[in-house]
């Protein structure tokens, strides 16, 4: 009798002991569910940020222009207060190609560690037969092949972002002006067309072809001002940002220019804080998960218990 007694109740045990599993193994399904969800909505801002910010100016042989030190300045404190690390911890200035090339190697080594990437130039740019060209300080170009070979192709720029493999990089360029050297004549107007790299967006002062302006007795060029503006708006996505940047340079340029982007984004990125909705949203998912992990502790509890049950009964018999 007792023994058939011990049988009923390893039967039981071991019945329960199984049922448990499949619990636990359903529980553990769901908090990896939950974890997927929870790291797919987390912000980007709660990721490393990381900026390289240039502002050329005081060009020789070249026509000066007013803003982009300001706007290179301007920038630069603002993406501190959003919690960017800038290189060399402020905005670049009134560069050469050397001073160019070395901060942008300096900032690809940094996104190597992952988060985001914010390159940002404002300053003289041209395209030579559909390839673009920041230009550095000191260039001195006679011919398009020194431009080739003097200035900083944005190719060569994206390509080294690219290496970098980190998620997400944004390039922003206030440089679509015309060829500013009286020395020779050649290229198109403006910037060419730039396909944005996968995981980035490139975001031009104005559209392919066509030529920027400074903000003529103003601080700030149209472009970086409206930029500053968008920026300081809590919970905007950034295709939206630069909605609100385009909508300022129409306003401001009275409809003469209209800026332009080339994206491959995927996900919803925020520069200054989430929206209302999408913190309530994150912080249901995270509750869910914290339910989750409780279930998953009382089951485990309970299995372990069996367990123990399941092994006295055997040593008793």
């Amino acid at each position: 009798m007792l023994s058939r007694l011990i049988i009923i109740m390893l039967t039981a045990l071991l019945l329960s002991c199984a049922n448990n599993g499949k619990q636990s193994t359903t529980d553990n399904a769901k908090v990896q569910r939950g974890l997927q969800r929870v790291v797919q909505q987390l912000p980007i801002q709660s990721k490393q940020r990381t900026a390289l910010v240039i502002g050329n100016a005081d060009y020789s042989g070249a026509s000066y222009l007013e803003n982009p030190e300001n706007d290179a300045n301007d920038l630069a404190e603002k993406l501190k207060k959003l919690n960017f690390k800038l290189i060399n911890d402020s905005a670049l200035l009134n560069a050469n190609k050397h001073e160019i090339k070395r901060a942008v190697r300096e900032f690809k080594q940094q996104l190597k560690h992952g988060g985001l990437g914010l390159f940002f130039y404002a300053g003289h740019g041209m395209q030579i037969n559909g390839t673009n060209y920041l230009i550095p300080l000191g260039a001195k170009f006679q011919s398009k092949a020194d431009v080739e070979n003097d200035a900083v192709k944005l190719n060569w720029i994206l390509a080294e972002l690219e290496e970098a493999k980190n998620p997400i990089n944004f390039i922003l360029l206030d440089a679509c002006r015309d060829n500013p050297f009286k020395s020779f004549r050649g290229g198109s107007k403006g910037l060419a067309e730039s396909r944005a790299p996968v995981g980035s967006l490139i975001s031009f002062a104005t559209s392919p072809g066509s030529v920027a302006s400074d903000g003529v007795g103003q601080r700030n060029s149209p472009y970086t001002a409206g930029l500053l503006q968008a920026l300081d708006q809590k919970g905007l996505e950034v295709l939206s940002l630069f909605k609100s940047v385009r909508r300022s340079v129409k306003k401001s340029t009275q409809n003469q220019k209209v800026t332009w982007e080339s994206h491959s984004l995927t996900d919803d990125i925020y520069f200054n804080g989430l929206p209302v909705n999408k913190a309530a949203e994150q912080q249901a998912v995270l509750e869910q998960l914290k339910q989750i992990r409780a279930q998953q502790k009382q089951t485990e509890q309970q299995l372990a218990r069996a367990l123990k049950q399941q092994e006295l009964a055997t040593n008793n018999q």
